[in-house]
């Protein structure tokens, strides 16, 4: 599959839409149903970029754009300079919510491409469908349509079944094959944009066109989930991600469980009040697939293939994830509250033996908060009532791990103050309270009072000269926490 036609069927199959209410659709004609797709995309795109707006002079996201530099500019201070010329082709990132172009190129190929005359293929009074056709579909601009593409769009028989459950408003039923599988449903509302995926109806939709490539799926394929984005008020919208039922996919030795949570994750945009809250709700979560495979030299390919013949099972169990998020940009800061791992210890096996146990919290509820303040060179975090992360480890006899982690406990604690604070900038420096980190068994712990600051040092680079016997590599430190140094603050 071509990436000409990729892209058009992703365009098609893709695209976001919205909910309404009850009082009943409009009649449905071609001409109103794409005239509306169009205008409810461009009307909810216009409010996504009014929303976020304000986030274009946050200090907070330009140091979290300064994290990921262009790949031609790659310093860790952001400043996207050479480190031996000073120089950088790149322009700066900038934190651009203006969408009107990429909004413009999306609405003209779904009328042009998508909701075209050429692919009209039936229409009542309630609905239009329209059959995909290759010669339309892969059309870009003036270049004529490429036969591959055009063959792989008319062997999909894609179909967008077209409908109003309220005047102004307009669904998508996306059908495939002969047997007209619903793998994807869109909503176009005046007031929202939203796509709905049933994994059951993709592994229908798959085996309906290719056998093949159907006997591949998972065996067990289940599971919906929602995204929706919605207009709340003005300059005000809200993208949402919702497991609308459970996810189970099982394929072999692998296997993957979550819970149905609504929303799942939710980010609410406020122009008006300058704030944008984020809020996640993960349900329990089962993973389970090979651990250790290892890489093995075809010769008679040339190629380097996975061997799993010593593979170990590996199953992680997390009990949940809760976040929720506030960033204001009068402030310039974010608020944290409600973070926290579920309500169960979060376990890792191998081979059924458990290596790893996470508890966060575990006796203030599983939860804490925080508050992010961003300056120019640091990152001010307070924590309420206090944090410590206790992580049980059970390595032993697993290659490849750290001998620090084969039979120890690690203990992460922010606490002695009403409100623990720390400034993360070259220097781990402690505000209030006293940071303690250490492992049980092995008797390594640093603790950092307030006024202090903690230091990982860096690796030295060793240069070889000539004629000279290099100095001795130094003993290994018995595991990280030994090498880190408390000091006075720069």
């Amino acid at each position: 599959m071509n990436f000409r036609m990729m892209m058009a069927l992703g365009l098609a199959t893709t695209a976001i839409a919205c909910g309404g209410d009850d009082e009943g659709g409009e009649k449905v004609s071609h001409a109103t149903a794409r005239q509306a797709i169009s205008a409810n995309t461009v009307e909810v795109a216009t409010n996504i970029s009014a929303s976020l707006a304000f986030l274009e002079n946050s200090n907070l996201v330009a140091r979290g754009l300064e994290l990921a530099p262009a790949d031609d500019c790659p310093t860790p201070d952001g400043s996207g300079a050479d480190f031996d010329t000073g120089e950088c082709s790149s322009e700066p990132i900038e934190f651009d919510t203006d969408l009107s172009e990429q909004t413009d190129q999306l609405t003209q190929i779904l009328e042009n491409q998508v909701f075209a005359d050429g692919n009209i293929e039936s229409s009542s009074d309630t609905s239009v469908t329209y059959l995909l056709r290759g010669d339309v579909t892969c059309a870009f601009g003036e270049e004529p349509a490429e036969q591959e593409c055009i063959d792989q769009v008319d062997s999909l028989q894609l179909r967008l079944v077209v409908s109003s459950p309220a005047p102004g408003d307009y669904d998508v039923d996306v059908q495939v094959g002969p047997q007209r599988a619903n793998p994807v449903s869109f909503e176009f509302h005046q007031d929202s944009l939203a796509a709905e995926v049933d994994f059951a109806g993709i592994k229908s939709a798959l085996a309906s066109i290719d056998t093949e490539a159907a006997a591949e799926l998972p065996e067990t394929f289940e599971g919906r989930v929602r995204g929706e984005i919605a207009v709340e008020g003005e300059s005000k919208v809200a993208v949402t991600l919702a497991v609308v039922s459970a996810i189970d996919i099982a394929i072999e030795d692998v296997a993957i469980k979550l819970a149905a949570s609504n929303p799942t994750f939710q980010i609410s945009a406020d122009g008006v009040a300058e704030t944008l809250t984020a809020t996640a709700d993960i349900g329990q979560l089962y993973v389970k697939g090979p651990f250790g495979v290892t890489e093995v030299y075809d010769e008679n390919t040339g190629e380097w293939v996975s061997d799993e013949s010593e593979a170990k099972v590996m199953e992680l169990t997390l009990g949940g994830a809760s976040a929720q998020s506030v960033l204001s940009g009068a402030d310039d800061q974010i608020e944290l509250t409600n973070l926290g791992l579920g309500d169960s210890t979060t376990t890792v096996k191998i081979d059924g033996q458990e290596v790893l146990a996470v508890d966060l919290n575990a006796n203030d509820g599983r939860r804490f908060g925080a508050v992010l303040t961003g300056s120019d060179d640091a990152l001010t975090i307070e924590v309420s009532p206090k944090f410590e992360l206790q992580a049980v480890m059970n390595f032993a006899g697993i290659e490849d791990m750290p001998e620090w982690m084969a039979n120890d406990t690690l203990s992460i604690v922010l606490d002695g103050a009403s409100a623990p604070k720390l400034a993360l900038g070259e220097q781990i420096e402690v505000l209030a309270g006293t940071l303690t980190m250490g492992l049980l068994n092995a008797g390594d712990s640093v603790s950092v009072d307030a006024g202090m600051c903690l230091t990982a040092p860096d690796d030295e680079l060793i240069i070889e000269e000539p004629g000279v016997e290099p100095a001795p590599e130094p003993e290994p430190a018995s595991s990280p926490i030994a090498e880190m140094v408390v000091e006075a603050c720069l």
